[in-house]
């Protein structure tokens, strides 16, 4: 009996054993739980504050003008999770303000229950699921859901900082301002980000989106859209980052009710490539567009390469300007792209922000442009380097060439099989396609006779070309030096 009751006993004391290691752990884990939901938001404000402070360091003064400012407008932290709201605002093309909230869910580490149930088991500083919060931008988007989310997104975050989110964006039909229904077929965007969100890779998928103008049927189609891109910031906050996108096709259609004939224009096979570095306000860019092929109607137009480049540019300074020319418009009652007259006040601002603009003494760079169709292709350069003016104007007295141009090159190639090609498409008819192409023949001919009378076009079998550099308020063509003054008299051989 004793026996017996000697093995109850050390049962017992196993079990409370047992018990208080659990309670033990238990309270370890509660411990590590409230630390961790106190360092989540901890990481949280640093990450608004992070992104605030480098629209402050690109824009300057000009931030508080445009209005973009992302903000936690309300963080309730508990033991095992919290809830924050965010607010994203800024301004639309009309300068008008917009604002898209987002509601958090965070489970807090070590090991929050969503990332459990989806089978991650690494600790993790936090996991959050993300939606969208109806504002009056978004209103209508939120309705179409029938009281679900239009977005949704899936957070985690590790201790060392990195994390990966995931957005899903659902299939939706509505109407926004100015009477626009959008039709959106959803999509995905996953990103991957780490050094302390500085650095991220991320990459979407959406099959289409369609704005129709509702009064005039008029739309735009954009088809099997696919994105991806990097971004990087080295210990001096310089920022490179490269992009690219894949659109299987862009549709732009007047209407019924504006049509006069098939005005529609079709883009097909659209690559654009962004590559840029910026420290502090300086940006560094090249941009390229790849348009595989352009139906204006029924008629093909060929492909086009549109290529870019920026350096030195003050984006700072940049902002600045447009700004100024926002607040000059407002103050003169003009819509968007609605002319009115500047006063010379207006004029006098507006140029003390050009110059500002030109004092990093930018570059702009058009290469390559290149149009190519089954018969042949021309090309294009366009080199400009700008600097602000000496003096106090623009432009110096009997100059033909604005002072703040240091130096422009121009490289032109066109192939005539090319331009007899783009004429003859216009017409599907083959008697008056034969006439737009000796049209085009003639016109080929015509001008690139009176341009290599006046040496400002070499020719070479069905190419006509020509090189021009401007430099020291002088003029080199295909290497013939000549005045301003002299190049402009045979220029207008072209008016003759």
């Amino acid at each position: 009996m004793n026996c017996y009751i000697n093995r109850i006993g050390e049962a017992v004391k196993k079990s409370t054993g047992a018990i208080g290691v659990i309670v033990i752990l238990g309270i370890a884990y509660v411990g590590s739980t409230w630390y961790v939901g106190k360092r989540t938001q901890e990481v949280v404000q640093d990450a608004v504050e992070q992104a605030n402070a480098r629209v402050v360091e690109m824009l300057g003064d000009e931030a508080a003008r445009s209005g973009a400012q992302l903000a936690i407008i309300d963080y309730q932290r508990g033991l095992f999770s919290s809830n924050v709201v965010y607010s994203l605002n800024a301004k639309d093309a009309k300068g008008e303000p917009f604002e898209i909230r987002l509601q958090d869910h965070v489970q807090h580490g070590p090991f929050p229950l969503g990332a459990l149930k989806a089978g991650r088991l690494q600790p993790l500083l936090a996991h959050s699921d993300t939606t969208l919060v109806a504002t009056p931008t978004t209103q209508a988007w939120v309705d179409s859901q029938n009281g679900a989310s239009p977005l949704t997104a899936s957070t985690d975050i590790d201790f060392s900082g990195n994390g990966r989110s995931i957005w899903a964006f659902q299939p939706a039909t509505f109407e926004g301002k100015d009477n626009i229904r959008f039709d959106f077929s959803g999509g995905t965007l996953s990103m991957d980000f780490s050094n302390d969100f500085k650095d991220n890779s991320a990459k979407g998928q959406f099959d289409s989106l369609i704005a129709t103008d509702t009064p005039s049927g008029g739309s735009v189609q954009i088809k099997g859209i696919e994105a991806s891109g990097t971004s990087r910031t080295d210990a001096q906050d310089t920022v490179t980052s490269e992009s690219q996108a894949t659109i299987a096709s862009v549709l732009i259609d007047s209407g019924e009710a504006e049509r006069q004939a098939d005005e529609s224009f079709t883009l097909e096979n659209v690559v654009a490539h962004l590559n840029s570095t910026q420290a502090g306000p300086m940006l560094d860019g090249t941009l390229r567009y790849d348009f595989g092929r352009v139906l204006v109607g029924k008629t093909d137009m060929g492909s086009i390469t549109l290529g870019g480049k920026l350096s030195q540019l003050d984006v700072k300074a940049l902002v600045a300007l447009g700004n100024e020319y926002d607040a000059i418009a407002a103050a003169h009652g003009a819509e968007q792209d609605e002319d009115f007259r500047l006063t010379q006040e207006d004029q006098a601002a507006l140029q003390a922000k050009a110059m500002t603009v030109l004092a990093s003494s930018p570059k702009i760079e058009f290469d390559p442009v290149v149009w190519k169709n089954a018969k042949g292709e021309s090309r294009a350069s366009l080199h400009l380097n700008l600097a602000a003016p000496s003096g106090d104007g623009a432009q110096s007295a009997g100059m033909l060439v604005p002072e703040y141009i240091n130096k422009l090159a121009l490289s032109l190639n066109v192939s005539r099989a090319m331009l007899i090609e783009m004429f003859g498409q216009l017409q599907q008819d083959q008697g008056e396609r034969q006439q737009l192409e000796q049209m085009g023949g003639l016109l080929y001919d015509q001008y690139v006779s009176r341009l290599g009378q006046a040496e400002l076009v070499k020719v070479d079998s069905d190419q006509a070309s020509t090189d021009i550099l401007y430099e020291d308020n002088g003029v080199v063509v295909n290497g013939k030096a000549m005045s301003v003054q002299d190049f402009m008299m045979r220029a207008m051989t072209l008016l003759m």
